[in-house]
């Protein structure tokens, strides 16, 4: 059991051995507050708000996710909120997840599918408590009941109240685990010369204009005393995925573009970044909408995952201990899940912020006509994508507020 997750710790491997540095963050931008996944109040309060939260999916009702008050700084992504959860149930369902080959299914895609998983998931987050039945999931069953023994070779146990074996069930209460470290890898390599669907992913990525709007402040919010729906890493995550997909979906109709979430941590806190990965013809290139980069191609996504942490991750943490990688998550965008607060779209203050930082970047004009930094022949302004335009940032239907921005999309 447990076999299949054995590609995770090749991909942790190469990245926890390999030459990392702390990348610059945006000039100015705020330092991303860190997370301390075993403290007793930030462990209770995450339940209460994942309580809050699932009450009001079940009587479907509206729910503000920056309503709720926690102790301690909120972390940047809601992902760190749940990152044990998902490295637990990863652990579980190895089976039945394939989060670095081909077929790109992750823990978040199988907990929306089956929803024996999402009601486990869903006990899990709010109460500690997890249940899993030889009859109905064998498999499920015997990973956990090697994880709560702490027999794997893959993962350590790192936390257990209580374990029972009852009937047909195996119960455990505050579970958590952690992957083991694999060092037998492979550093990863990046080919050299573009092509010329590189020369346009570079055009494109610089044009999306999100380096001029991250020099603006578009992360920032005009009142940082109370800085709710703030544009963070997922939001410029997201935002970047879907222009690329609309400017790229004529000419190129099979590429695809999802979300990485990616963890360390450190002695206490975690810390965490999202970013976007294009796919096409087999490669892997990731995005940088801070900088207006990409890297690769890449031959796999672990290999772009591994950039990602290269990029953002310390080799050595603020509190003098080694990062630790956790396990990564993906989504397609607009698809994250439910659980998590929302996008920025859906917030009236971030639309007019995002629409002045916009308009405030077209007015130059030569950075409408930037010239590609790869060795590519420069585009004439007409084949250019013309851009300047909220609705290329955000779903097909999206209300926006017709004001500042311009009315609804199509």
């Amino acid at each position: 059991m447990l076999d299949n997750s054995r590609d995770y710790f090749v991909f942790t491997a190469a990245i926890f051995f390999a030459n990392t540095c702390l990348a610059s963050p945006p000039q100015g931008y705020p330092a991303n507050p860190g997370w301390d996944m075993d403290d007793p109040v930030n462990i209770q309060e995450a339940r209460e708000y994942f309580s809050d939260l699932y009450e009001a999916l079940d009587l479907d009702v509206p729910f503000d996710h920056y309503e709720f008050t926690f102790t301690n700084p909120r972390p940047e992504m809601d992902f760190l909120l749940l990152a044990p959860a998902y490295e637990l149930f990863s652990a579980l369902y190895a089976d039945q997840i394939d989060s670095f080959g081909l077929e790109l299914y992750s823990i978040t895609d199988l907990i929306n599918d089956n929803p024996v998983v999402a009601a486990q998931f869903q006990e899990y987050v709010t109460t500690g408590n997890l249940s899993t039945d030889f009859v109905v999931q064998p498999i499920a069953a015997i990973n956990h009941l090697i994880l709560a023994t702490d027999a794997s070779d893959c993962y350590e146990r790192i936390g257990l109240n209580s374990f029972t074996i009852a009937d047909t069930k195996v119960k455990s209460t505050e579970l958590v685990v952690k992957a083991c470290i694999d060092t037998d890898t492979d550093p990863d390599t990046e080919p050299d010369g573009p092509d010329p669907f590189e020369c346009d992913l570079d055009i494109f990525v610089q044009r999306s204009l999100f380096e001029c709007m991250t020099d603006e402040g578009l992360y920032l919010c005009d009142d940082e005393t109370n800085c709710l729906g703030r544009f963070d890493c997922e939001d410029f995550a997201t935002s970047m995925a879907l222009w690329l997909l609309e400017q790229h979906r004529d000419e190129y109709p099979d590429m695809e573009v999802l979300i990485i979430c990616v963890y360390w941590s450190c002695q206490v806190e975690s810390y965490g970044h999202a970013m976007p990965v294009v796919i096409i013809d087999g490669k892997y290139y990731l995005v940088d909408p801070y900088t207006g980069e990409f890297y690769g191609s890449y031959d796999s996504i672990h290999d772009a995952m591994s950039k990602a942490y290269d990029l953002y991750a310390p080799s050595i943490c603020d509190d003098g201990s080694t990062p630790t990688p956790g396990t990564p998550n993906h989504y397609f965008p607009p698809n994250q899940p439910p659980i998590w607060s929302p996008p920025w779209w859906e917030y009236l203050d971030m639309q007019q912020r995002f629409c002045e930082n916009l308009t405030a970047c077209c007015i130059d004009s030569e950075l409408l006509v930037a010239p590609s930094s790869l060795d590519c022949p420069n585009p004439s302004p007409s084949d250019l994508p013309q851009g300047c335009n909220i609705c290329d940032y955000v779903p097909a239907g999206v209300w926006i507020s017709p004001g500042e921005c311009g009315g609804p999309c199509d």
